[in-house]
């Protein structure tokens, strides 16, 4: 079957069209499954357009005021829609100013207008991941009965995050229909299968007061902030602006030795092109040998966790996208033999290399060594957690849905 025809067969089925087909029928329709993926993105990003339609209209409005300010020589307004501006386009303001009563008039508008266009976009979304499942579901039974086993559990995996979604988006619109939706300062809540294992986790949501930061999770894990600052422009309400020179956080606790580690963050990257930045550091400062995890450039990763005998993970990653000026979410996960790490939600690079946490612990973020000298980060982080056990691929993906 043509890729015309198989992705008229998934618009037909979550009645996008004039066309009734059955769930029986399309459990024997033989649509290649990746030929079934790529449609299902298509498709998707069909039906979230009309939001992406809304946020160019109200770019449009902003640089339209923004240009009237601009001409009567109204530097603090222009400033301040400036930052309207990258807020809109999932970016961290360079500069603040106090907003001003025509800017809050079209912000409101706006976000009015996204509301129920959110509703509108949300409500047709759930049906479509649950269609799209009940196809993945005829897959599946087909792979397992193929002896497939491999690529069948990679489609359970993929049903299972498409369930996690669905529920939030359900969530969503009731919340969007009762003006009670969540805003993005919330609480995150990690589900207990998240739990497991988790070292600590730091939201950052509330401003430190005498420059301690309080760990979401575990009190013993309130750390110190030294140099860096607290923002409310973080990826979810407030997080952490580093500017590259001599800033960092120390934990507060040693880590426990494990043989596993995961380091999950959001991050905003602001350095330049050729700089490096360290986003977790645990060392001792002594023997040389640590555990490191950065970025170099914005293109590659650096990792390292040699502290034993045996273990020689010491290796720049390469990844498939670049990351900077703009919000991320980047993990690493460290197994006993192979280092991943994922980018908003999808693997982008690995290393098959020893490693492990086990030895002296004194833990920073935002600080650590790339190879070559001492680094620190220049931009914010969000959302910063570590986990003693190496997450699974679902894990992480369940992770990055439950933050962005």
């Amino acid at each position: 079957m043509g890729s015309q025809s198989a992705s008229a067969l998934l618009i037909a089925i979550l009645g996008f069209s004039i066309f009734s087909i059955s769930f029986s029928a399309v459990a024997q329709t033989e649509v290649p499954l990746e030929e079934l993926r790529t449609n299902y993105k298509t498709e998707r990003a069909a039906i979230s357009r009309p939001l992406e339609v809304l946020q160019g209209q109200y770019y449009k409005q902003l640089t339209k005021l923004r240009d009237e300010k601009q001409a009567a020589g109204d530097l603090e307004k222009v400033v301040a829609i400036n930052a309207e501006i990258r807020i809109l386009a999932g970016k961290v303001p360079e500069h603040n100013a106090p907003d001003f009563d025509a800017l809050a008039k079209v912000r409101a508008i706006y976000q009015e207008a996204n509301r129920q266009r959110k509703i509108e976009v949300k409500g047709k979304l759930i049906p479509f991941l649950q269609s799209y499942s009940k196809l993945l579901e005829s897959h599946k039974i087909a792979l397992t009965k193929a002896s497939k086993i491999e690529e069948a559990t990679s489609v359970n995996e993929e049903m299972k995050i498409l369930a996690i979604e669905s529920g939030q988006l359900k969530k969503s619109v009731a919340q969007l229909r009762s003006g009670t939706e969540l805003d993005s300062s919330k609480v995150i809540e990690l589900p207990a299968e998240l739990q497991k294992s988790l070292a600590f986790y730091y939201q950052f949501d509330t401003e430190p007061k005498d420059s301690l930061v309080t760990s979401s999770t575990r009190e013993e894990f309130n750390s110190l902030l030294e140099g860096a600052v607290w923002t409310d422009q973080g990826k979810h309400g407030g997080a952490i602006r580093f500017d590259g020179d001599e800033d960092r956080i120390r934990l507060g606790k040693a880590l426990p030795d494990s043989d596993e580690l995961t380091v999950s963050a959001w991050v905003y990257y602001s350095a330049p092109i050729e700089s490096n930045g360290a986003i977790f550091s645990d060392f001792d400062g002594k023997s040389g040998n640590d555990l490191m995890f950065g970025l170099i450039g914005g293109k590659k990763v650096f990792v390292r966790a040699d502290k034993i005998k045996g273990n020689k993970l010491n290796d720049v990653i390469e990844i498939d996208k670049s990351i900077g000026g703009e919000w991320h979410h980047l993990v690493w996960t460290m197994g006993s033999s192979r280092s991943t790490v994922y980018i908003d939600g999808k693997r982008s690079g690995s290393v098959s290399e020893s490693g492990s946490n086990n030895g002296s612990h004194n833990g920073y973020i935002g600080y650590g060594n790339d190879g070559k000298g001492w680094v620190n980060f220049q931009g914010v982080l969000d959302e910063v957690a570590v986990w003693t056990t190496d997450l699974s691929a679902s894990d992480v993906e369940r992770l990055y849905l439950l933050t962005k």
